[in-house]
């Protein structure tokens, strides 16, 4: 069964439970006052120890029915109005030599058969208790909250807005738009002078000397106008071994990477410098972005003959020590 499919029964197995259970909350106090008299006191004198906030053998809490409906390491422990497909059950019962709790001794009969007759009821529990539970996640498992998270929606092409441009492209179409919305005017374009000097910043960072602004300039009053000079330019600039310098600062930051261990005293670190022209290098010849991951963190398995490629799993090396 695909994975999607495996959470939405489980999500559909856990609101059954509730739906289940909260009628006998509700409509029949007595069942109440039952788990009260009977079923806690059995629950905190021979399960809490194992089982509750401080610890949580088999990730298992016994304390809230949201836990118990969650389950641990085998499965949610118990299934509403049937005691007999219940794991608390089967385990307090002794019917598996693997799974008996509790595991110094084997509960009363007279107990047994009131956890029996509780989830039989529908494993009433008060609803102050079981709306204020806040289940662990666990490996693997996501919310309906998580899967709507946008980075996770498929790509959609949106329809491009009808706005009037005397210049630019689709994506200021949109930006015009919500500034629109906002009561906001576009800014002035930049000037050739300006629109030099931020290009060089963002590819470089450094600025552009006199004499490229004036080259520039000259080209911008050309027949094919700024933008063709501005398209060369962001050419020219993106061919420099300058721009994998400049950019590669931002992944070797995420990646900790310091040519010191920066930290009591702080020991110079001779060999990592590889790893950081490596970065450098992976910019400068566009290396797909996968792979460049693929690398890091297992070069050594992907080409472990080939040092420019193996260097990439020093990613894995930028700790303190």
């Amino acid at each position: 069964m695909p994975y999607s499919l495996i959470m939405l029964s489980r999500s559909a197995f856990l609101l059954t439970c509730f739906s289940l259970a909260a009628p006998a909350l509700a409509i029949e106090p007595e069942s109440l006052k039952f788990f009260e008299n009977k079923i806690r006191p059995i629950l905190a004198e021979s399960c809490y120890s194992c089982h509750a906030d401080k610890k949580q053998k088999g990730g298992l809490r016994v304390d809230n029915l949201t836990y118990l409906n969650q389950g641990g390491d085998t499965g949610p422990a118990l299934v509403a109005h049937k005691p007999d497909e219940s794991l608390l059950i089967k385990a307090v019962s002794y019917l598996d030599s693997d799974l008996e709790m509790p595991p110094d001794g084997k509960l009363p009969d007279d107990q047994i058969a009131a956890l029996k007759q509780w989830i039989a009821m529908g494993a009433p529990w008060p609803e102050s208790e079981v709306a204020a539970a806040k289940p662990a996640r666990k490996p693997g498992e996501f919310t309906q909250e998580d899967k709507e998270w946008w980075a996770f929606q498929p790509v959609k092409k949106p329809a491009v807005p009808a706005v009037k441009l005397t210049s630019g492209n689709e994506v200021d179409a949109f930006v015009h738009t919500e500034l629109a919305k906002n009561g906001l005017e576009p800014s002035a374009e930049a000037s050739p002078e300006e629109l030099i000097r931020r290009v060089y910043f963002d590819l470089h960072g450094l600025p552009p000397t006199p004499e490229e602004v004036a080259a520039f300039i000259q080209e911008s009053q050309k027949p094919a106008g700024v933008q063709k000079a501005y398209e060369t330019l962001v050419d020219k600039l993106l061919a420099s071994p300058r721009y994998g310098e400049r950019w590669a600062q931002h992944w070797l930051d995420l990646a900790r990477y310091a040519e010191s261990e920066g930290y009591r005293l702080d020991a110079y670190r001779p060999n990592v410098w590889p790893y950081r022209d490596y970065v450098i290098e992976s910019l400068n010849s566009d290396k797909p972005y996968d792979q460049f991951v693929r690398e890091q963190i297992a070069g050594d398995e992907i080409d472990p003959s080939n040092p420019k490629v193996t260097i990439g799993t020093a990613f894995l090396r930028h700790t303190i020590y």
